[in-house]
Order: structure tokens, then C-alpha cells, then sequence
């Protein structure tokens, strides 16, 4: 099949499958009011198509373009559709490959743009694009850097398990609901600026690269930002609270309080090593480690209980045994080699007396006692009012009752 009757038929709207281009197909300033259609095809010389009107649906699934694809300016008013290839169709599964530049800088995707599981070994750049439906990017991998810095996501955009081997680019950019569940970022993935003001942003289960400050989530607005407060390590130091403080409350919003209360405890951590010398040493060893910041109710009541244990041995050791009377004496007979056994019992019994004393101190009780035991009560109380706070902050019925009390 000749070049130019391979074309005409394209342009004319016939459905093209397995088909080589060997040279550059250039259709720039064009209005294309037929379908454009070639699936499994390849473009050796690449596709060129700045600033043309294509009126219908535009479906390259499957095709391999081996120079640059340059659609900069282009306006796409039917669906847009370079996803993979399943046999029947044709013999193996054939994703769509971009092996040069791509550039969709000022496009506008009127209706549906769909790149799952597409390749780009090439710059890819969708700067100020335009996405007026869906844009579905799922499973598509970046092997270069990706823009879509100030693009404009109307609706539902997905880059669930996407993965950028180079710099990831959404400054400025804004959408709804954007979504990036289990997605990889393996270089620096910026998102300043970025806004989804009345939807969600979403990085559940995404994994970033190791490196310091990969993260740019600066002055970003978001009505729900899905973020495990432990990734927030890979933010900026400067961004790092304000980032932790939007999961925390978007996290409330939702009632997934586990999440809140981890990002309030890292917020709390980050805050407390800018204290002075004391006030670090009180933070980490009381408030942190001992009350868990008052999200953790296990810390404090596994201090209370251990507490209680220590002094209950220590109280039941400094107390020596009573003295056996004459009747005891009658009883136990003459000394021997197993009479320190005996004692044994008598020692548990006193070590627990000394325990549920020490418990029951958290109770408030009538009458005065000694300086030591005062303290001591005050101290299990501290710690048995650290557990109710922690109890009640991960419960969403008592947190709501806690709010509302304070």
C-alpha cells in the first residue's frame, strides 16, 4: 500500500490496522472532520499535528511512534484513545509505545482521553492542556520527564499504578479528583501550587523515591488529600507540617481517625525537636513516649501498669515479714533446709495487696495520706487521664464528644 493511498484513507476515516508509515505524517492546521483511526500501526517518522481540529474520535491504540508526536495545540472534540491492544485483535497484547518526544502543550481534549498503560521513552509534555472529561493514565509508564505543569483536569483524572522513572511535573495544575493510587515515583514529583479545591488528591499506597525532599507538595489545596503521614518524611522540611496538618484534618473529615492521629503524632514530633534542651528531653520522654501525645492509649497504660508493678515489688521487699507467734512456732516445728520456701507465698500475697493498693490509688479516695502516696496517686491519675484521651481520640464517637467538650 502506497504512502499517500495509506493516508488518504486515514484522513478519509477508514479504520487502519497494521499499517507502517515510513515517513513523517504531518495533518498540522488541518480540521479533520472524519474518525482517525489506526490501531497496532507504526509511525517510524513520528506524527505531526500541531494545532489541528480533529472533530471526531481519534483512536492510535496499539501503535508504536518511533519519531516525535507533536499535537501541541491540537483540539480533540470526539474521544482520544492510545491504549493497549488485546488479541483477537491482534496477535499479542501491544501497548501503545511513544519512543521520542511527545507534546500535547495547549491541547484540548473535549471529550475522554485515554493513555493506560501507554510507554513514553521520550519527554512527555502536557502543559496547559486541556481535559474537559476524563483522562485516564492508569498503568502508563514515564521513562522521561513528564509535564503537565498548569494542565486543567475538569473531571475524574487516574494515574493509578503509574510510574515516572524521571522528574514527575503537576505545578500549578488543577482537577477535581486526581488519583495516584499505587503509583511509582522514582525521581523528584512536584506538585506545587497544585489544587483540588472540592475533591480529592490521592496518593494511597504510592511509593516515592528515597531521596530528601523528593516530595514537592508546596501550598497545595485540597479538599481530601489521601497521604500516608509517613511519606510526608519525603516533603520539604518547610512544607512538612502544613502537608501533615491537611491529612490530619482531611483525614477527620472522612473518620479515618487511625490516619488523623498518626499525622497529628508526626506534627508533634517535628514540633517538639524545635523546643530547647528540656523542653526536648520532657517532650520525648513524657509526652511522646509515656502519653503518646495522647493519640497512642497503649503507652500510657502500659506505663501505669508497669509503674504499679515496680513499686508494688519494691513496697512488698522493704516490708519484712511479720513475726511468727507461738502458735505459728508450734505449727511450722524446728528449722529446715526448706523453710525459705514457705515464704514464698507469703511474699506473692504481699506483692499483690501492694499492686491493688496501688491501682485503687487512681481512685479518689476520703481522707489524707502520706506525701509519697499522694504523689504517687497523682502520678497514676496523670497517666489514667493520658489513657482516657487516647481512648477517646481513637474512637469516632468519643472523639466527636472530646471536640466538642474542648
Amino acid at each position: 500500500m502506497q504512502r499517500s493511498t495509506k493516508l488518504g484513507r486515514l484522513l478519509a476515516g477508514k479504520p487502519l490496522k497494521n499499517v507502517e508509515f515510513h515517513k513523517t505524517v504531518v495533518v498540522s492546521g488541518k480540521t479533520l472532520t472524519n474518525p482517525f483511526e489506526c490501531t497496532h500501526c507504526t509511525f517510524d517518522g513520528g506524527l505531526l499535528a500541531r494545532d489541528t481540529d480533529f472533530k471526531r474520535t481519534v483512536n492510535l491504540s496499539g501503535s508504536t511512534f518511533d519519531g516525535s508526536v507533536v499535537m501541541a495545540g491540537a483540539t480533540f472534540e470526539g474521544p482520544v484513545v492510545f491504549i493497549f491492544v488485546l488479541p483477537p485483535a491482534v496477535p499479542t497484547q501491544q501497548n501503545t509505545m511513544f519512543n521520542g518526544t511527545v507534546d500535547f502543550t495547549l491541547a484540548t481534549f473535549k471529550d475522554s482521553a485515554d493513555f493506560d498503560l501507554s510507554s513514553f521513552l521520550g519527554p512527555a509534555t502536557f502543559q496547559l492542556a486541556r481535559f474537559g472529561s476524563e483522562a485516564d493514565f492508569d498503568g502508563a509508564s514515564f521513562f522521561a520527564d513528564a509535564t503537565f505543569d498548569s494542565a486543567r483536569f475538569s473531571t475524574v483524572t487516574n494515574f493509578r499504578a503509574a510510574t515516572f522513572l524521571s522528574l514527575a511535573s503537576f505545578n500549578y495544575a488543577s482537577g477535581p479528583s486526581t488519583d495516584f493510587t499505587y503509583a511509582t515515583f522514582s525521581s523528584m514529583a512536584r506538585f506545587t501550587f497544585f489544587r483540588a479545591a472540592g475533591g480529592t488528591l490521592s496518593f494511597e499506597n504510592a511509593t516515592f523515591a528515597s531521596s530528601p525532599a523528593s516530595l514537592d507538595l508546596e501550598q497545595i489545596v485540597a479538599t481530601d488529600l489521601v497521604l500516608d503521614p509517613a511519606a510526608a518524611t519525603h516533603v520539604g522540611t518547610a512544607a512538612r507540617d502544613p502537608v501533615l496538618a491537611l491529612i490530619e484534618s482531611t483525614a477527620k473529615a472522612r473518620g479515618d481517625l487511625g490516619v488523623a492521629n498518626d499525622a497529628y503524632y508526626r506534627i508533634r514530633e517535628q514540633r517538639g525537636s524545635t523546643w530547647g534542651p528540656v523542653g526536648q528531653v520532657l517532650d520525648v520522654v513524657f509526652y511522646r513516649w509515656v502519653a503518646g501525645y495522647l493519640v497512642v492509649p497503649w503507652r500510657p497504660l502500659i506505663a501505669l501498669v508497669l509503674l504499679a508493678l515496680l513499686v508494688a515489688l519494691w513496697r512488698s521487699r522493704r516490708t519484712p515479714p511479720p513475726a511468727p507467734t507461738e502458735r505459728d512456732a508450734i505449727a511450722i516445728g524446728p528449722p529446715t533446709p526448706h523453710r525459705g520456701r514457705r515464704l514464698v507465698p507469703a511474699r506473692l500475697s504481699r506483692w499483690g495487696h501492694e499492686l491493688l493498693d496501688a491501682l485503687f490509688l487512681v481512685v479518689p479516695r476520703p481522707g489524707g495520706a502520706a506525701a509519697g502516696r499522694r504523689f504517687e496517686s497523682f502520678v497514676y491519675r496523670l497517666l489514667f487521664v493520658c489513657m482516657l484521651f487516647g481512648f477517646a481520640n481513637s474512637n469516632p464517637t468519643l472523639r466527636q464528644m472530646l471536640d466538642a467538650v474542648l
